[in-house]
């Protein structure tokens, strides 16, 4: 009977693939180890060189023909987003490794979400609101909270 597979997760630095997605299918047939801080140099090589695939969250980690090379089990490597820029793609393909990722970008839009929450937050004085509260100090006058009616904010 052949080991189970050795899967590695890199750059959860939110702890979010875990809690997003059911793992239990994968967990039955192979052993998992999700990393949430940044990895580099030997600490990379350490955490990946046994790794039958390696899952990368976006584009964190390079993986350069250097590092390709130095990694002879790696059969797999997936990565959420579109688009990666820190992939050798041409190393990959010459070592037959397929390389894959998520279907879908929420990128932009959420991008586009977390800039018009943040606008909100600024013009609305969130900060200085949210301190007084921390303080227990909600009720003690602080700064009036602005309205926005019949005001233009943007970009």
């Amino acid at each position: 009977m052949s080991a189970r597979p050795r899967i590695v997760v890199l750059d959860d630095y939110e702890q979010a693939m875990r809690t997003h997605a059911d793992w239990s299918a994968v967990d039955r047939l192979a052993d998992v180890t999700v990393h949430h801080g940044k990895l580099r140099g030997e600490a990379l090589l350490a955490a990946i060189a046994e790794a039958d695939a390696i899952a990368v969250v976006r584009d964190r980690t390079p993986f350069k023909a250097e590092l390709l090379a130095k990694l002879p089990k790696l059969r797999y490597l997936v990565y959420t987003g579109v688009r990666n820029t820190q992939l050798d793609a041409a190393a990959f393909a010459a070592r037959g490794i397929p390389v894959s990722h998520t279907e879908r970008d929420f990128g932009k839009d959420s991008t586009c979400e977390h800039t018009w929450a943040l606008i909100l937050a600024a013009s609305r004085r969130m900060e200085a609101h949210m301190a007084l509260v921390r303080a227990g100090r909600w009720r003690d006058g602080g700064p009036l909270a602005v309205i926005l009616r019949g005001e233009r904010l943007g970009l």
